[in-house]
């Protein structure tokens, strides 16, 4: 057996350290964004660091893995099953979207089949049990931001933890710990949530429709004009890659 004065579950979504912790004091937060991700490894060389396409199809991307793979993503019903996409299918339609043959049909190394969704369990902490990252929070992967908000999880629950131990045992900092990192869980959700559906409700749905599919891409034409927005996106792209 292991003593300790403090537990940092930092296990992710289907670990032990959110189980461990009863029902009736965690409240979930989910939101189910209604579309899927095929997300493909492949051994192609990128020719940009990243690129991504709006098209009435569904969201595709392109993002480099080093000088000679790729990794893609197609945007995808949720009843979608792996069968269904044979690598031909895949490349083709990557073309389709990207609007160009791909220069190089390499071999594809893995694929899998990833519903986007977002999750928060709140508060963050039971007893002197803290959850850190996943174990606590999941954004869709298009916001790419879920290692943010995990390093800052990590950084505000040690900061906690060392004020405690060289301030006579003050708890203020661990007994704020949940309400500090629920806010910016909150802040990145919020952000989350527009990006991820400002890029996917442009095409790719039934209840969709080309008007929604020009205000996205009038969004998009926005953000690469003004400079604060500019910004945003280059932290974006650079969390992806």
């Amino acid at each position: 057996m292991i003593g300790c004065e403090f537990v940092a579950g930092c296990d992710g979504d289907r670990g032990a350290s959110r189980a461990a912790i009863p029902g009736e004091s965690l409240t979930r937060y989910s939101h189910e964004f209604g579309y899927a991700w095929l997300t493909v490894l492949a051994e192609v060389p990128a020719n940009h660091q990243s690129m991504m396409a709006l098209h009435p199809r569904g969201f595709a991307g392109q993002f480099a893995r080093g000088p000679h793979a790729s990794r893609f993503y197609l945007q995808c019903p949720l009843d979608s099953s792996m069968p269904q996409w044979t690598d031909e299918r895949i490349w083709d339609e990557l073309e389709t979207r990207f609007g160009e043959p791909m220069a190089t049909r390499g071999r594809i190394t893995s694929t899998q089949l990833v519903p986007l969704r977002s999750l928060v369990h709140s508060p963050m902490s039971h007893g002197r049990l803290y959850l850190l990252g996943d174990a606590a929070h999941i954004v869709p992967p298009m916001s790419a931001k879920g290692m943010s908000l995990a390093l800052y999880d990590a950084e505000t629950f040690a900061n906690a933890v060392i004020h405690y131990q060289a301030n006579n045992h003050d708890s203020a900092l661990l007994d704020g710990y949940s309400s500090t990192c629920l806010h910016r869980v909150w802040n990145y959700q919020a952000f989350a949530t527009w990006w991820t559906e400002l890029i996917h409700d442009a095409g790719g749905g039934s209840h969709r429709d080309e008007f929604r599919h020009q205000v996205a891409r009038a969004d998009l034409a926005r953000l690469f004009e003004s400079g604060s927005a500019n910004r945003l996106l280059s932290e974006f792209i650079a969390g992806l890659n």
